[in-house]
Order: structure tokens, then C-alpha cells, then sequence
């Protein structure tokens, strides 16, 4: 007579069921994860590879301060930092801090009028002339130019001489009709170190 098998007892069926899910069961759990529920603790060390980092997926925020060092960075891409640009004159700064005070003394404005005159020098009408206003003895022009002179004066230039013991000045008048009368004046001082 043929045997019917038994019914299967308790132990067979939780091993049955224990396999079934050791076999299919993990795929199943990974298929169906919700988002978000994978975080820090079930991530093994060194899971995340740079490969499996996205384009721009870390950004500044991301990475620790004072972390970062000029082997990691491309110096080449970075623009001027903020007020570095100021450094530029550095080597200017440097110079001025070795620099020592002038003394400046027998400092003194002079003019024909202050001299008791009253003009350096005249140009005529349709013309240019030239007129100097020099300095004592022993100081040097320091600036100068005309005082008050008419519109019809333009001054083409204005400059110490080639020795800086006075201020040289040219002008010309387009004026048809009127002479101008024109006073130089100059600044003078010495200066020591």
C-alpha cells in the first residue's frame, strides 16, 4: 500500500520559511526600501566611493573648516583675495617706514608784487612770451605759476627750472587788441633730511 507522506511538522515549516527568505527575502528588502530610511548606521565604512559621488554633490558647506590646504586646491583658479590687490604697493610702504623727515625751512611765496613790482613779464597781443620768478639763494621752487590773469591768457606751460632755482612760466595771449601784464609766483623753501 502506497505511504502518503505526514504532514510537516512546526521546526520543518519555520526552516522552509527561514530559507525562502535567506534566498529572496534580501532582494525583496532592497527593492522595497522607503527613501530615506538608509542612513549613517547602516552604511559599512567605505561604502561611499568617489565614483558614486555626483557631479557637485559636495559643496562648500559641505567640507570642514580649515580642512582644505594648497594641495587640494588649484591656486591657479582663485581670483585676488579681497584688499590683496593693496599689497601691490607693499614694497613702496617699505621704503617709507626706512624714510626720515624732511626739515623744511626758509619757506617764503614771492612774486614781483610781493617784491614791490608790479609784473613779471608782458605778452602782446596775438603772441606768447615767457616769464621766471626765481628763488633766494639757497632754496629751491617747489611750485608756482600765474596770478590772476585774464581770459584771454592761456598758460602752455608751467614748470621749475632745469636747476630749481626758480618757476618758469609760458604764455600766450589771444587777445587782438591788449597787452597783458603778468606776475609769476613761486614757492620756495629748503629742505634737509
Amino acid at each position: 500500500m502506497p505511504r502518503f507522506p505526514t504532514r510537516p511538522n512546526h521546526a520543518t515549516v519555520v526552516a522552509y520559511l527561514a530559507l525562502s527568505v535567506a534566498l529572496g527575502g534580501g532582494a525583496y528588502a532592497a527593492a522595497t526600501l522607503p527613501n530615506g530610511s538608509v542612513g549613517t548606521k547602516q552604511l559599512k565604512n567605505g561604502a561611499v566611493t568617489t565614483p558614486k559621488l555626483a557631479t557637485s554633490a559636495v559643496t562648500a558647506r559641505d567640507v570642514a573648516s580649515h580642512s582644505l590646504t594648497g594641495a587640494q586646491i588649484n591656486l591657479t583658479k582663485l581670483g585676488t583675495v579681497p584688499k590683496a590687490s593693496l599689497a601691490t604697493n607693499a614694497s613702496h610702504a617699505a621704503q617709507a617706514d626706512n624714510a626720515t623727515a624732511a626739515a623744511v625751512s626758509r619757506y617764503q611765496v614771492r612774486s614781483a608784487v610781493s617784491q614791490g613790482g608790479t609784473f613779471t613779464f608782458s605778452v602782446a597781443p596775438n603772441d606768447s612770451n615767457s616769464g621766471s620768478q626765481s628763488c633766494p639763494q639757497g632754496t629751491k621752487a617747489f611750485s608756482g605759476g600765474l596770478t590772476n590773469y585774464p581770459s584771454d591768457i592761456t598758460v602752455t606751460s608751467s614748470q621749475p627750472a632745469a636747476d630749481g632755482s626758480a618757476w618758469d612760466v609760458t604764455a600766450s595771449n589771444s587777445s587782438s587788441t591788449t597787452t597783458h601784464l603778468l606776475d609769476v609766483w613761486v614757492v620756495c623753501a629748503s629742505a634737509t633730511p
